[in-house]
């Protein structure tokens, strides 16, 4: 009996017998098979390591000018100085023109009568002219007669007692109005003088008071501050004294609270004559 087998390539024929025989003789190489399939991708190798850094390229053009930023918010304000001394009082301006004469006033009431004077003397009496004849009578007649002449006038008797006074008058109307006069000289202006208080100093609050002179009235006034920090300052007040409605000031005050320990704050007050 044959069988055949197939090893390594090879085609190998060997008559076996009903028991086992010796191996034959290898045969001659049979032709190559048809190529396999290609094998399946095998897993990605290890990255090698990073070459050498290559040499730095040329330096490129300049870019254009960025557009300009926004411009930042100003910043906070300094505090304010200390105020500057008063400086000296102007010089007195010329007195203004005079204003127009007021409009009359309406005339009183006319005065009681003075006491009437006393009567002249009596003149003397002419003379008695002679008494005429009388003439017959006359019948009664039923008719009035013509009167007589009369006679002359006798002399005049003495002067009798004043008699009571009479009522006065009524008013008489307002007479038009008079020119007006020349106007007169101006009068001098009353002199100004300043009147300065005692300084006051220190932390906190402080006041400082300036008052006339007896006889003077107060018609404008101020303060000056020194050394004082102006960012901490809470209160500042200049007025005139006393301070209220409808009130004919006397002086002049001033106050500041804090600004520092160092501040002084000193008042004056213009005053005039009253």
């Amino acid at each position: 009996m044959k069988r055949l087998a197939h090893v390594s390539g090879k085609c190998l024929t060997a008559s076996v017998g009903l028991g086992a025989g010796p191996a034959g003789d290898e045969g001659p190489t049979g032709p190559a098979g048809e190529p396999g399939d290609p094998g399946q991708r095998g897993p990605t190798g290890p990255a090698g390591d990073p070459g050498p850094t290559g040499a730095a390229g040329e330096e490129g053009p300049a870019g254009q000018a960025g557009p300009t930023g926004p411009t930042g918010e100003p910043g906070p304000t300094g505090p304010e100085g200390a105020a500057g001394e008063p400086g000296p009082t102007g010089p007195e301006g010329a007195p203004g023109p005079a204003g127009e004469m007021g409009p009359a006033g309406e005339i009183g009431p006319t005065g009681a009568a003075g006491p009437r004077g006393e009567a002249g003397e009596q003149g003397p009496a002419g003379p008695t002219g002679p008494q005429g004849e009388p003439g017959p009578p006359g019948a009664d007649s039923t008719v009035a007669g013509p009167a007589g002449p009369a006679g002359e006038t006798g002399p005049t008797g003495a002067a009798g007692e004043p008699g009571p006074q009479g009522d006065p008058g009524p008013q008489g109307a307002t007479g038009p109005q008079g020119e007006l006069g020349p106007t007169g000289p101006a009068g001098a202006a009353p002199a100004a003088r300043v009147r300065i208080g005692a300084a006051a100093s220190g932390p906190g609050l402080q006041i400082s008071d300036a008052a006339c002179a007896d006889g003077e009235r107060a018609v404008s006034g101020g303060y000056v501050v020194r050394r004082a920090n102006f960012g901490t300052v809470t209160d500042l007040w200049s007025l005139a004294t006393p301070f209220e409605e409808d009130g004919s000031p006397t002086g002049w005050q001033a106050g500041i609270d804090d600004g520092g320990s160092e501040k002084q704050i000193t008042a004056h007050v213009v005053c005039v004559p009253e």
